[in-house]
């Protein structure tokens, strides 16, 4: 459900914890889902890196 988008918070109540710290003990993303976010991120830093650089390229 968290992989569709269900908030965490949402899913505790769903499974009836008290506590999200409870939740999280059983919560696993998929290898895909986890390979998706690494790739999201590289993606992300990359391009934060590339603007730097441009910006450094400019200013000398």
């Amino acid at each position: 459900m968290c992989e569709k988008g269900v908030d965490i918070y949402k899913l505790k109540d769903f499974a009836g914890h008290n506590n999200i710290k409870t939740t999280e003990i059983y919560l696993h993303l998929s290898k895909e889902s986890l390979v998706q976010n690494i790739e999201w991120a590289d993606a992300l830093i990359g391009k934060a890196l590339s603007s730097t650089e441009m910006v450094h390229e400019l200013a000398y």
